[in-house]
């Protein structure tokens, strides 16, 4: 899939983050668990690699950021998803952990916001060619919604993620979570609008 060819198709993405969150998201941007565990809150190793490779049935709160918990991630099903691909539920975690999730579409985020109703969230509408041009070297596709096992033969591995260059798109292999490693620091000079 070429760069032009996924912002036609997604000329913006969306990313649902705790409204508790968003002074921080203004001030620090966008980023994965594992930067807000070493560059924000400069936890010890040991504190970071218990967050970031562990199951969170529950948000945690930590030093004033809202760790999003992972209720659709069951851990028995995650092991069958897990099958053959030589990664242990913790180094999925890992995985998952180090990256900032969007959704591509509207529906798919939709249904994410339904596991979160009640909670107070603010949705943003981010512009994917801005995204692009800035990050997209460190931006990966997934075809699967990868923090939800409800799927169980959405089996899952390490190339579940590919770069845009190396996602082969076709009319049923279409990327569902657009991830970028690390953080978005500039979020908020990439924001449409911002819903809450």
């Amino acid at each position: 899939m070429d760069r032009g060819k996924l912002i036609s198709l997604y000329p913006s993405v969306f990313h649902l983050a705790n409204a508790a969150n968003w002074q921080s998201i203004k001030e620090h941007g966008l980023l994965s668990s594992e930067s807000l565990c070493k560059s924000l809150l400069r936890l010890s190793e040991d504190e970071t690699y218990q967050i970031i490779s562990s199951h969170r049935p529950t948000a945690r709160r930590e030093r004033g950021v809202t760790f999003r918990d992972q209720k659709p991630l069951n851990e028995s099903k995650l092991l069958s998803c897990l099958r053959g691909s030589g990664l242990t539920p913790a180094q999925w975690y890992f995985i998952l952990n180090q990256r900032v999730f969007f959704w591509t579409n509207r529906d798919r985020l939709n249904r994410f916001l339904s596991v979160y109703q009640g909670e107070p969230c603010k949705i943003l509408k981010v512009d994917t060619a801005k995204l692009v041009e800035r990050h997209g070297d460190r931006i990966e596709l997934c075809h699967i919604n990868s923090g939800a096992t409800r799927m169980p033969d959405h089996y899952r591995s390490r190339a579940s993620f590919r770069s845009i260059s190396e996602f082969h798109y076709s009319s049923k292999h279409v990327p569902a979570e657009l991830t970028v490693l690390g953080q978005v620091r500039d979020i908020v000079e990439l924001l449409i609008n911002l819903v809450d």
